[in-house]
């Protein structure tokens, strides 16, 4: 049983123990208008990643390789909502986001281990 002190700390916004989290990218994607943007690229050594709404607009990730028109993704709301892929619900493949207007901002991290 891995020790999940450090990933419990890291869940309530304190620093990752070195061990089990390294933060290895993170920035911001800007949503094209109707259309899924790739923000992951698929990465079995994924093992986290939080994803920030910073717009005025609801988005939806969707979970597939390659996104395609029509899937059902989890919703983000606007104005700071907010989704992370955890231990407990791992995701290893291709991560989009979908948002009906265009030019809104996505922030996003991913952590390897």
């Amino acid at each position: 049983m891995p020790d999940l002190t450090g990933f419990i700390k890291w869940l309530s916004g304190g620093t990752p123990k070195e061990d089990i989290r390294e933060f290895v990218a993170d920035g911001a994607t800007n949503t094209g208008a109707g259309v899924s943007v790739e923000v992951l690229r698929p990465n079995k050594a994924r093992v986290g990643a939080t994803f920030t709404n910073n717009s005025d607009t609801d988005m939806y990730l969707i979970f597939n390789d390659p996104a395609i028109a029509g899937a059902i993704g989890k919703l983000i709301k606007a104005n700071g909502g907010v989704y992370a892929i955890t231990l407990f619900n791992p995701w290893h493949g291709a991560v989009s986001v979908y948002c009906a207007a265009g030019a809104k901002s996505l922030c996003w991290s991913e952590q390897i281990g």
